[in-house]
């Protein structure tokens, strides 16, 4: 498997088990919670994907 065929199937991963854990926490605490809880979520996930390329990138640059 290619470097960015597994890279593709880790994010399907990370938005699969996203997608789970926001219908979990729909079910439990309604639909308000969804909606902001998915919104947070979404920026903290964008920020940390980002940091995870920047540290790759430059691992990928200094090797």
């Amino acid at each position: 498997m290619s470097k960015l065929a597994a890279l593709f199937l880790r994010i399907a991963l990370m938005l699969a088990g996203l997608g789970v854990a926001a219908l979990i926490g729909t079910y439990w605490m309604g639909p308000g919670w969804y909606f902001g809880g998915t919104i947070a979520a979404g920026v903290l996930l964008g920020l940390a994907f980002a940091a995870y390329m920047l540290v790759q990138a430059f691992r990928n640059a200094s090797s």
